[in-house]
């Protein structure tokens, strides 16, 4: 185990940050409102919560235990990002929540409902895969952690991969922060000598307050290289209506090159139109495969730099949807929390948690109100087959069904993505093969006279490429159906 010293804040304009968080929500669907909200950036500042460098194009990563749960699924967090549980063995009891750029694979040979584990394709040239782990430690169990947590240490030390950890684990150790030592510490220390693990917690701040007593029992763990990447971690000041504080910590990869996209509802189509028109050549009187060819990639590039004059492309942001139910009177009970919670640290009198209580069970309340008016008011609007489909899509949803490691015929686990794939083609296409690009001698200009397809017309085909919708998504050339 390597000690840890407080980091500077200032890092190098060659990394990108991913905003680390990590908390308990014990169970409240306020908490999880409050911490949606703590994720959506200001609609006037366009920074969302946290520190000041983590701006909006910061994708974040979430892990977080006893999440609020409805059918043995996890609810309260929009289906935008990636939500990666298991409810193996009952509901629910951590969860990795991440931004939908990230390349984030569940790990399913680790499934329970304690442990959430998922696979990180960093892009990191020294760094390339990090385990991440959302682990709750209940402390009402006879073992100190879940067996599967331990299997999946031993997983890591056996294949060498990096592993950064979250979790609850209901132990006082020294070693974390906590000012005593239980021996549901010294189990957790000895096991963090064993498997080689950094701690990340910083001071001895607590995690966890209420009116009794306040210890620091949520922890973040990181192999030796992954340690290394983390910085300015922190335990956020603010109320998030539990009595788990927030954590939060910055992971700094290697410079990728950023995703952009084309806001297509904002542009001017008829400076696109003028653009272009002044791009288009005269047509050719002859025609061969070469000269299809080349005339295809000029049209392509005269669309692309029209576009780039009325619809700019932008780097995208890692947001999160602002909640369409969150109002004044939602901000404002938000804020009370806040009032109430920064006097209870002050004077932890039980009159202060008396009033910190009373002002959470206020925004819970409201929540809950906002939230059923909100859904209440869709299911009244869905008088389209457009918004009939939404509301089908959303009764027929079932759980978790994001694509993991899968497991082959003799039950072994794939330890890739790419494995993972090969192994779906091969099962579910045999003998298919990856694309191929035909050498140029083999494109040929000939007649088609078949009477199968006289129905083609290039009347219907202009009727069919207008049926699509505008922003449907695009084809191999990235430009939507609106163009």
């Amino acid at each position: 185990m390597e000690p840890r010293s407080k980091q500077n804040p200032t890092e190098p304009s060659s990394y990108w940050y991913v905003r680390g968080r990590q908390t308990n929500l014990q169970k409240g669907h306020a908490s999880a409102s409050a911490y949606q909200a703590h994720l959506t950036p200001n609609l006037r500042t366009g920074v969302s919560g946290g520190f000041p460098e983590y701006n909006t194009n910061s994708p974040f990563l979430f892990g977080f235990q006893e999440p609020p749960v409805y059918k043995e699924k996890i609810v309260g967090f929009v289906n935008f990002q990636k939500l990666i549980f298991s409810n193996k063995n009952g509901d629910p009891r951590a969860a990795i929540y991440a931004s939908r750029s990230l390349h984030i694979w569940p790990m399913m040979e680790f499934r329970d409902r304690d442990i959430a584990v998922g696979l990180w394709k960093t892009g990191n040239n020294k760094i390339d895969e990090i385990i991440v782990v959302s682990v709750y430690m209940d402390i009402l169990l006879p073992g100190v952690w879940p067996a599967a947590f331990e299997r999946l240490l031993d997983f890591c030390e056996r294949k060498k991969m990096e592993v950064l950890i979250c979790g609850d684990t209901n132990a006082w150790s020294t070693l974390c922060g906590s000012r005593e030592l239980n021996k549901r510490g010294e189990a957790l220390e000895d096991l963090i000598f064993s498997k080689n693990l950094t701690i990340i917690n910083i001071g001895t701040q607590p995690t966890f307050i209420t009116c009794r007593a306040a210890s620091t029992i949520d922890v973040t763990m990181a192999s030796g290289e992954t340690a290394n990447l983390i910085r300015n971690w922190r335990v956020h000041p603010d109320d998030f209506s539990s009595d788990h504080r927030l954590i939060e910590f910055g992971i700094t990869i290697s410079a990728q090159p950023p995703l952009y996209s084309r806001n297509w509802k904002l542009g001017d189509f008829s400076i696109f139109r003028k653009s272009l028109d002044k791009m288009m050549t005269a047509p050719l009187k002859s025609w061969s495969a070469r000269i299809l060819e080349d005339e295809v990639k000029h049209f392509h590039a005269s669309v692309r730099k029209a576009l780039n004059k009325s619809h700019p492309v932008q780097p995208c942001r890692a947001l999160l949807r602002k909640a369409t139910w969150w109002n004044k009177e939602a901000e404002k009970l938000r804020r009370e929390v806040k009032v109430s919670s920064s006097r209870f640290r002050k004077n932890r009198s039980e009159g202060n948690f008396s009033l910190l209580v009373a002002a959470r069970r206020g925004f819970s309340k409201l929540t809950r109100k906002l939230k059923r008016k909100e859904w209440a008011n869709f299911c009244e609007e869905a008088d389209s087959p457009e918004k009939m489909a939404r509301l089908n899509k959303i009764f027929q949803r079932g759980g978790n069904k994001a694509l993991g490691l899968v497991k082959d015929s003799n039950g072994v686990f794939c330890t890739t993505p790419e494995a993972s794939i090969n192994l779906l083609m091969d099962t579910h296409f045999p003998g298919s093969v990856g694309h191929m690009t035909m050498p140029r001698a083999a494109y040929k200009l000939t007649e088609i006279d078949v009477p199968e397809v006289e129905f083609i017309s290039p009347t219907r085909v202009r009727k069919a490429i207008w049926s699509f919708g505008d922003l449907k998504a695009a084809g191999p050339d990235e430009l939507k159906p609106i163009v």
